[in-house]
């Protein structure tokens, strides 16, 4: 089977090779040898169904089938050999088929945009010198407090910083599609939901409605590019609810695990410590977000479209995954606020900076510190030493504990090859500078 590859740009490539017909005919062959051992038809006993018969039946499907696993089989092999990482769904197209001859088919694929990393000894990183002092101590009880705030339903005016549960239909020429997003709940001003329409809600009230123009982007993942189309939809305000913070008592010192101290200032002695003891994660997130500025400021990354809207998609997925329509057509990404979509694209490229880093310092997962953070992780979620073992066997949460691994190796080469500038700091104003990264 001859393989070829050709660039189209510095992400989209395409390649073709040729599957010869005396290949293709002896896979069919051995499918049609496997299938004659289980098939089952009237008249014949199990295993002893002529082949002539069976080829007049399936071989269609057999053949295509034997075709689509000769062409996958031979193009992971190829991206392996030749060190290839593919995104996304592949566009595979038979180019020409001939029974006598064979078929030459092409993929068309992109890769992972290439970076050059300069050595990390010339990057020049500012080490954080942290004091936990009372005022940082209260800023953390008031971020606690507002994580664990309940909230009330309002007939008052909408704010800034109210939830508020709508739900969205797109109209064309005044007639309503069925597409629609219901019971979409979010927080205004948090940074989530476009600006243009936040600042259409604030001030109206619940059990109303108004129309909203956007300019929709229709994404064509093909040429890697958006389409934008100006569309109008009716947006229902469903509910309203105004956040009510928690009082500093007993039943908010068991909510954020402090049962034993009855006291706010008891509380907030222990909540120091327990501050000064995650110093270490805060401290290696300031770094990793210095050391991905600084490689963006000498590299320029293009994250292609697909890369983009996969990464919307699972963010969708986990965060409105109760408030999503499941089967709803219509595509929610368009209302999202610009800052998120930054914030999505910059992971990304986080992702691809730190693969590369992996990649050129050939870093390997110590099993022993694999296991070690997945206790950990375990135990911060309080989950019981029962399910453990269930845990441990789900993929998701293997490949989250090797993210934090591989990250966790990466700091240490960082810290170890890296210029420090040692820099005073708060914790609060630590908190806040990473939170604008």
């Amino acid at each position: 089977m001859k393989v070829s590859m050709q660039k189209i740009s510095d992400i989209k490539h395409t390649v073709e090779m040729f599957i010869s017909c005396n290949l293709i005919e002896k896979e069919v062959s051995k499918a049609l040898d496997k299938m004659r051992k289980t098939a089952c038809i009237d008249g014949f006993r199990k295993g002893k169904i002529p082949k002539t018969i069976l080829k007049n039946r399936y071989e269609p499907y057999i053949r295509k089938k034997v075709l689509n696993d000769l062409i996958n089989k031979k193009f992971l092999k190829f991206i392996n050999e030749h060190d290839i990482q593919p995104i996304g769904k592949l566009n595979c197209v038979i180019k020409n088929f001939q029974e006598k001859n064979g078929c030459i088919c092409r993929i068309n694929f992109e890769i992972y945009p290439k970076i050059n990393i300069k050595n990390i000894s010339h990057i020049t990183i500012n080490k954080p010198l942290v004091s936990v002092n009372p005022e940082d101590v209260n800023f953390t009880i008031n971020k606690l407090r507002s994580e664990h705030a309940s909230w009330i339903t309002s007939t008052l005016k909408i704010e800034k910083y109210d939830r508020v549960t709508i739900n969205i239909k797109p109209i064309q020429k005044y007639k309503i599609f069925q597409e629609e997003i219901r019971l979409l709940t979010f927080i205004i001003g948090n940074n989530t939901i476009s600006t243009e329409l936040e600042k259409k809600i604030i001030g109206k009230k619940s059990k109303t409605y108004f129309i909203f123009s956007l300019n929709y982007k229709i994404i064509n993942l093909e040429k890697n590019s958006y389409h934008n189309m100006i569309l109008d939809f009716l947006i229902n305000i469903i509910k309203v609810e105004k956040k009510i913070l928690p009082k500093l008592d007993s039943k908010f010192f068991e909510k954020i695990n402090l049962i034993n101290f009855k006291s706010p200032e008891k509380m907030k002695n222990e909540l120091c410590k327990s501050i000064n003891m995650q110093l270490k994660y805060f401290v290696h997130i300031y770094i990793k977000y210095q050391l991905i500025n600084q490689i963006l400021n000498d590299n320029y990354i293009k994250i292609p479209v697909q890369l983009v809207h996969e990464e919307i998609k699972i963010f969708l997925e986990s965060t409105y995954k109760n408030n999503l329509n499941k089967f709803s057509k219509l595509d929610f990404s368009p209302f999202l606020n610009k800052k998120l979509i930054d914030r999505l694209t910059y992971q990304i490229q986080s992702r691809i900076i730190f693969q590369k880093i992996l990649h050129l310092n050939k870093i390997q997962i110590n099993q022993n510190d694999l296991t070690n953070i997945m206790h950990n992780l375990l135990k911060i979620n309080k989950i019981p030493e029962k399910n453990w073992k269930k845990y441990k066997k789900n993929k998701k949460f293997i490949q989250k504990s090797i993210d934090i691994a591989s990250e966790n190796a990466i700091l240490e080469i960082i810290m170890q090859q890296a210029n420090f500038v040692e820099e005073k700091i708060t914790f609060k104003l630590l908190v806040k500078k990473i939170e604008r990264s």
